[in-house]
């Protein structure tokens, strides 16, 4: 079941880092959880809780300049990457529904874990959103774009290649205008 997550999901969280897939891989689940489950009014998460257990789970953050938001985190335990789809839709719905039609995904030139699968895409939302940009940040370089680097990459130098890609919601599919104005 998909849920949004809070700071009572942190020791789910921690336990799924822990996890046999991970291990090896470096991850500040501090940053994850604190981030991802505090009461930061843009920072957000999303999760699939299985039999009270965390099977994958979601981090994201909207951006407080633009009305856009950047997906930080994801990480999944099953074989077959099966919540990604669900945990996606969530998030898109989420920022959908608060104006924010542009978000900012990354994933590794080879298979790495802690990034958004292709995967995650259901045939309506990937119809839905086209793919306007994209660009590389070689491993062990500093991304040039403050959002981006602060954001999705942690402020630390990956050790893999990543491409950074943005997503936008069609014209066709934008029903409403958002007022954004705060006079």
């Amino acid at each position: 079941m998909i849920e949004k997550l809070n700071q009572t999901h942190a020791g789910m969280v921690k336990r799924l880092l822990s996890h046999p897939k991970y291990f090896g891989i470096v991850v500040n689940h501090q940053i994850i959880i604190s981030r991802g489950t505090d009461h930061l009014t843009n920072f957000h998460a999303y999760g699939d809780v299985v039999n009270g257990e965390l099977i994958a789970f979601m981090t994201f953050c909207e951006s407080y300049t633009e009305p856009s938001w950047y997906c930080m985190h994801y990480l999944d335990i099953t074989e077959d990457g099966g919540s990604s789809v669900a945990i996606l839709n969530a998030a898109i719905g989420h920022n959908e529904s608060r104006g924010r039609l542009k978000f900012y995904s990354c994933r590794a030139t080879e298979d790495q874990l802690l990034l958004l699968p292709d995967t995650a895409w259901d045939q309506t939302n990937f119809n839905r959103y086209e793919h306007v940009d994209e660009f590389i940040v070689h491993a062990k370089t500093r991304c040039i774009f403050d959002n981006q680097y602060l954001l999705m990459h942690n402020n630390q130098l990956q050790p893999f290649d990543s491409i950074n890609m943005c997503h936008f919601l069609k014209q066709e599919y934008r029903t409403t205008l958002f007022k954004f104005g705060n006079i």
